[in-house]
């Protein structure tokens, strides 16, 4: 008993670090997205605290594909959560398929929702992919893209943060 004790008492400490104990998974773990979602969630006694494990993780380890965004639409866009996780990066379509197919694995209702955004300067409406997913019998919003950081000019800068989470 006294072991358990000491080893959720680790577990916590890693996971109050915010997105940089997200980080700390190990490298056979990163490759799958099943296995990812099994590695975060598996200690996780909350659907609340699986989804900001996920959540978490991606946006501290998936960068903004800039390159496939400004590339014409015909060129193809793989953004499935196996591709993402390879290449570690991707546009707001992978992100949002990961968090989904990472937050069904580990038993959470979620879904992708795909619809126009407007910038949090007031400018123009795009096409934008998040997440809605199940918590406490309410429907939430997460959007992981907005939530890893920003795009200025043709460069990506990572900055994560709990503000896109619900």
């Amino acid at each position: 008993m006294r072991m358990l004790l000491i080893v959720s008492l680790l577990c916590s400490a890693v996971w109050a670090k915010g997105p940089e104990g997200a980080l700390e998974v190990p490298l056979q773990y990163q490759e799958d997205p099943n296995k990812l979602a099994d590695y975060l969630t598996g200690t996780a006694n909350t659907p609340q605290l699986k989804a900001e494990r996920i959540y978490k993780w991606i946006t501290a380890n998936i960068n903004y594909d800039v390159f496939m965004l400004r590339a014409p639409k015909s060129a193809g866009r793989d953004c499935s959560p196996a591709t993402v996780l390879q290449r570690r990066q991707s546009v707001c379509q992978g992100y949002a398929t990961l968090f989904d197919a990472m937050a069904k694995r580990a038993g959470l209702q979620s879904e992708v929702v795909v619809g126009l955004a407007r910038s949090q300067d007031g400018g123009k409406s795009e096409s934008h992919a998040w997440n809605a997913v199940m918590l406490d019998g309410e429907w939430k919003l997460i959007d992981p893209t907005w939530g890893a950081g920003y795009v200025n000019g043709e460069d990506f800068y990572r900055s994560p943060t709990e503000y896109y989470f619900c």
